[in-house]
């Protein structure tokens, strides 16, 4: 399903798969950066290190608003770029997300300084389908599932146990 994605520039380039009696493999775009969940905020992550203070006069600065507000944005425009496309995720979760830096040239021919943007990035979409209703309740992460089918998922198992 990946793989029938046009490129996007907040979803993770599926270039090729390769399949072996045991594996498949999933050659994917290079991204030397990890989900924000799993960056240990004590210490600066590849991005700004906006989302690494820990100083609560700074938590709410404008210009570090911005960012989280940019980053929502960026994840948002992926998950709406998949549902265009008929491609519903359905394992949405902080660690399916990737956060990396562009480094943008300057617009100015004078300035030799450059600008950083930070970008997000959809990834694994082992749990994905193309179709409309799926009975299939039980896949996706349970502590990010909406209330409502949680309730079902655990109604279901309370029955057959």
């Amino acid at each position: 399903i990946h793989q029938s994605l046009p490129p996007h520039p907040n979803i993770v380039t599926l270039h090729r798969t390769l399949e072996t009696p045991s594996f498949l493999l999933l050659l994917l775009e290079y991204n030397p950066s990890s989900s924000p969940s799993s960056s240990n905020l004590s210490r600066t992550p590849p991005t700004p290190s906006l989302l690494a203070t820990m100083d609560p006069s700074q938590l709410l600065t404008r210009t570090r608003l911005r960012l989280i507000a940019s980053m929502f944005r960026q994840m948002c425009e992926a998950v709406e770029f998949c549902h265009s496309q008929q491609v519903f995720h359905r394992d949405i979760k902080p660690e399916n997300f990737i956060v990396t830096e562009e480094t943008l040239p300057s617009s100015s021919t004078y300035s030799l300084r450059s600008s950083r943007k930070v970008v997000v990035k959809l990834t694994d979409f082992g749990l994905s389908t193309t179709d409309e209703e799926s009975g299939d309740m039980d896949c996706g992460s349970a502590p990010y599932m909406s209330y409502g089918r949680y309730s079902i998922l655990i109604s279901t198992s309370q029955q057959d146990g």
